[in-house]
């Protein structure tokens, strides 16, 4: 598992690699789980996913 600090101090970890690449990314008390695979999962478009507070 690859993991990354960004400068803001978040951290993100690649959860799986190969033909479905996904991403867990933390502040430390949020969390939030990326999939960067093709296909739409039964979302419309990526515009769907909206977040509010982080």
């Amino acid at each position: 598992m690859n993991k990354w600090t960004t400068t803001s101090g978040c951290t993100v970890h690649q959860t799986l690699k190969g033909r479905n690449n996904s991403y867990l990314v933390s502040d430390g008390d949020h969390h939030l789980l990326v999939d960067t695979g093709q296909g739409s999962h039964g979302m419309t478009s990526n515009k769907d996913l909206t977040i509010d507070k982080w």
